[in-house]
Formats: structure tokens, C-alpha cells, sequence
């Protein structure tokens, strides 16, 4: 079999994998019809270019003589985002690789929508204080990624840091009884949050009940674990507003009466 052909099956494995051609050529920075060529093995790429592919797909340039077998393609790492991947994202790869490989875990729309939203809380830190923090989601390659911000505290020596030393990262995850947002600081990795978020709330579309635990030990003048509110807003330019000066701590009096009854009533204890 032709260098050519051996390299066009199995390239198209590996792309197969990613789902997507265009995807996967805008991702390698390679013209749609020179990858469409690749694929029908009209032509092979320069080793500049093979050298990126590889990389991408986490293979050797074997590719282009020795044909992959669906086990050595299952037991590959996912593809690399980057051609420069940092350290902590290939511990990521790595560690996702050992994770059970099924991508029902991904919530649909229909269970959480892409898009900004409130996120609402008694402080973990302020036991007299409520909390509001934009929250957002998108969809990413088949990804629900999940993006938050702190916000500034002067008791909490934040009020002066910049937004991305309050920037929180993680993925939402499908459960069997709602959905689990895990969450990480982007300057560690060693402190993360978890949101689990009700799947039959039956409050509102808008609204999504849940819990927010921080993996720590209790203490008498901080929260390990306490009942949140996640609240949609419309996809009008007008949410972005409202969520930057919702961003705060409120008080008992200034907190919105109907977040302050949800949050009041999610902690009342369940009776038989």
C-alpha cells in the first residue's frame, strides 16, 4: 500500500475521532482542501506540517507507514488544543485519558443553556452576606465549559486583584440526579469548587436550585457547604449589565426578596 493511502486511512480515523473535519483543519491551521487532499490521499503533508499533525493527534510519524488499529487509536490521548500545550494541559490529557469514556455525561441545552447567568449563594467567608457571581456557559467541541468570577473583597484581600486572578474555569457534567459543575482556579489546581445543581427543581426555567461544597473541613466562622441559585438571563446585550452590577455581596435588606426566599427555603430541613 502507497505512503499516501496508509496516511489517508489513518488520518481519517483520527479526525473521525474529533468528529469534525473543518474543526480539525481550522484547529491545525491547514487550508480545508489541502486536509480534504490528505484524506483522499491525493497528496501527503511536508514534514512541517506532519510534525503538527502528530502533535495534535499525539502519534508518531509511523502514521505515514503503519496502519492504526481502532485499539491503538482508543488508547491514544484526546487531541492536543495547541501545538505549544502548556504543563498543566498535559496533565489534563493525560489524566482525562484514564476517565470512562462516555460522552452521555455531556448535559444537553435542554438541561443547562449556553449563555451568562447569576449565580446566587450565601458567602462562604461573610456568614451575614449573600453572594452574586456572573457565571458562563459554552459549548466547546462537544464540551459544556464553565467560566466565574469571584467577586472583589476587601476581607477577603481581593478588592484589588485583577479579573483573572478571580477567574474560576471548569466543565458541567451530566449526573443521575441533575447536573455537577466543577470548578478551578486558573493560578491552581490544587483548590476547586463543586456546584451540584438539582435535575426536577420545578421552581422555574429560570432559575435552577443546587449546593455549592468547597473541600475543606467545617469551621465556625466559614461555610463548607451551602444551597445556591443559578439564574438564566436572556440573550439580550442588557444581561451583560445586569450581571456586572449584580456581581457583590449583599446584605439580609438588599439581596432580591425572591433569590433570598429560594435560597431561605433550600435550606430549610426536608420533613417526613
Amino acid at each position: 500500500m502507497k505512503i499516501a493511502h496508509v496516511f489517508a486511512a489513518n488520518l481519517r480515523h483520527l479526525t473521525n475521532r474529533v468528529g469534525n473535519i473543518s474543526e480539525v483543519a481550522r484547529l491545525l491551521d491547514i487550508n480545508r482542501a489541502q486536509y480534504n487532499r490528505y484524506l483522499s490521499s491525493e497528496s501527503y503533508p511536508k514534514p512541517v506540517i506532519l510534525d503538527r499533525i502528530c502533535k495534535f493527534f499525539n502519534v508518531d510519524a509511523r502514521i505515514l507507514t503503519e496502519p492504526l488499529h481502532s485499539e491503538d487509536i482508543r488508547n491514544l490521548p484526546q487531541p492536543t488544543l495547541s501545538n505549544a500545550s502548556s504543563e498543566i494541559n498535559k496533565y489534563w490529557e493525560q489524566a482525562a485519558h484514564w476517565l470512562p469514556g462516555d460522552k452521555s455525561a455531556t448535559p444537553g441545552p435542554e438541561e443547562i443553556s449556553d449563555g451568562v447567568h447569576l449565580f446566587w449563594r450565601r458567602s462562604m467567608a461573610r456568614l451575614d452576606r449573600y453572594v452574586c457571581s456572573p457565571l458562563l456557559i459554552k459549548s466547546q467541541r462537544g464540551i459544556r465549559t464553565v467560566k466565574m468570577y469571584d467577586v472583589k473583597s476587601t476581607l477577603l484581600m481581593s478588592h484589588t486583584t485583577l479579573p483573572k486572578d478571580r477567574e474560576y474555569r471548569g466543565i458541567a457534567l451530566r449526573q443521575n440526579h441533575g447536573l455537577a459543575i466543577l470548578l478551578f482556579p486558573c493560578t491552581s489546581i490544587t483548590v476547586m469548587a463543586m456546584i451540584n445543581l438539582s435535575k426536577d427543581h420545578g421552581i422555574s426555567t429560570e432559575f435552577i436550585p443546587g449546593n455549592l461544597t468547597l473541600p475543606r473541613g467545617e469551621a465556625p466562622t466559614t461555610r463548607r457547604t451551602t444551597p445556591c441559585i443559578l439564574q438564566r438571563l436572556p440573550e439580550k446585550p442588557q444581561s451583560l449589565i445586569k450581571a456586572a452590577r449584580n456581581s457583590r455581596y449583599f446584605s439580609e435588606d438588599s439581596i432580591p426578596s425572591d433569590i433570598r426566599t429560594m435560597l431561605h427555603d433550600l435550606e430549610q430541613p426536608l420533613t417526613t
